[in-house]
């Protein structure tokens, strides 16, 4: 697991006294990353309370979404009270980032979250992992999508630009890199062509291929 090296360094060997592996190093757009897939962010509630307000939180949760396959915001501490029109701005926001696609857990306090953190990352699957679980689709646009953005870093987003760039998977795939960066990026574009041109290994046991 990675730690943000901007997170609180009690937190930091908590997380240490309660898993084997955990590794602290700058991370974006998140605060902890497990296993490659599971993206957290830890806010304090009156940081919480204040990305409401002025936007920053949805902004967050669509760059986490659009990289990692589960995000979950962790809310830290206890809600003041807050006035009639505060909580229906809380409670909006709440559903908002629930429609968006993440989780929110609330919290006590630091210990909390950390017991919480290492249980998200002790109950992660064990064992080599080569696709996550197929959905059932409708129709062909469904599945288009669902093979882009099983690519690590690719998300709902980068996926659609690319379909309507290149109209087909196979031309996407045919792609050059320099004609992938036009649409999706540097980044993005170097992990599609590293995920198309690996060779397959039987003997592999990590979990996840490292894209970072």
């Amino acid at each position: 697991m990675i730690v943000d090296s901007n997170e609180p360094d009690n937190l930091y060997e908590a997380l240490k006294n309660l898993l084997e592996s955990v590794d602290k190093r700058r991370l974006t757009p998140c605060d902890y990353l497990i296993g490659g897939q599971i993206c957290v962010e830890r806010k304090t509630v009156r940081d919480f309370l204040n990305s409401i307000f002025d936007g920053r939180i949805f902004d967050q949760v669509a760059r986490m979404l659009e990289t990692y396959e589960s995000v979950v915001v962790v809310i830290e501490g206890t809600i003041p009270p807050l006035t009639p029109r505060e909580e229906r701005i809380l409670a909006g926001a709440l559903a908002g980032i629930v429609k968006m696609g993440a989780s929110v857990v609330s919290v006590r306090d630091k210990e909390q979250t950390a017991w919480f953190i290492a249980s998200l990352a002790r109950g992660g699957r064990r064992g080599p992992v080569v696709a996550r679980r197929r959905p059932k689709l409708a129709s062909m646009k469904e599945v288009q999508l669902y093979v882009l953005t099983s690519i690590p870093g690719i998300g709902p987003k980068s996926a659609t630009a690319l379909l309507k760039r290149f109209k087909t998977l196979q031309r996407i795939f045919q792609a050059t890199l320099p004609e992938l960066r036009s649409v999706v990026g540097e980044k993005r574009a170097e992990k599609i062509r590293r995920v198309l041109e690996a060779k397959y290994d039987s003997e592999e046991s990590v979990r996840t291929a490292s894209l970072e």
